[in-house]
């Protein structure tokens, strides 16, 4: 579905897909099936900038939320989480 100027309103993310059908309805994908879409950190600003848009985008008439893979999301990702520690000096590998 595209919008006046002819555009359509995917919007672009690296570990995020997002599509609109011509009726309205977005599709926002976790897109990290390698990892079972485990949530990592750079995802808390990619939603929060998605859904302001998509708050605004009056084309907009559902949002389906799902993952990509076999798995929606398996929660934190506890690797990324450790790895970024370890290079703080946080984690003391306990």
């Amino acid at each position: 579905m595209a919008d006046r100027l002819g555009r359509n309103p995917t919007y672009s993310y690296e570990l995020i897909k997002t599509d609109m059908d011509d009726k309205g309805i977005m599709t926002v994908t976790l897109n990290r099936p390698e990892k079972r879409n485990a949530f990592i950190s750079a995802w808390h600003a990619e939603l929060i900038e998605i859904w302001e848009k998509i708050h605004i985008d009056d084309r907009v008439r559902c949002v389906i939320f799902t993952g990509a893979g076999k798995a929606f999301c398996a929660g934190g990702d506890v690797a990324a989480r450790a790895f970024r520690e370890k290079r703080k000096g946080v984690y003391k590998g306990r």
